[in-house]
């Protein structure tokens, strides 16, 4: 007797009835906000540096819940940025983009810190 071997199915087939996102729509119209809070939580906690673990993370755990979506989708938008950009924006650095420069005067007064001067 030989060996039986199951076929092997992909975690990258699709489920059929899992909806499908494609490629033109927004992450605001194909997940509903208490996921994007759960995953913009999870992304400001776990970043690339523990400096911005400790910046970030906070402030998204403590705003995240009653944070509007246009605020949602900034906060998102920023979690894009690199660590080390961050950083410098964060210390004073570098002047945020014209995007940010509110979020980020809103998180440096979270943390207690004063306003930066460029």
């Amino acid at each position: 007797m030989g060996w039986r071997t199951k076929p092997v199915v992909h975690s990258l087939i699709r489920n059929p009835s899992e909806p499908t996102v494609s490629s033109t729509e927004s992450p605001t119209e194909s997940q509903d906000i208490d996921t994007r809070r759960r995953r913009a939580l999870y992304r400001a906690e776990h970043r690339g540096t523990k400096e911005m673990d400790l910046v970030l993370g906070p402030y998204a755990k403590a705003r995240l819940a009653e944070m509007p979506e246009a605020s949602l989708t900034l906060f998102e938008a920023l979690l894009l940025e690199p660590d080390p950009e961050l950083q410098e924006m964060f210390l004073g650095v570098r002047q945020p983009a014209e995007k940010f420069l509110g979020l980020v005067r809103e998180i440096r007064a979270f943390h207690g810190l004063p306003e930066a001067r460029h």
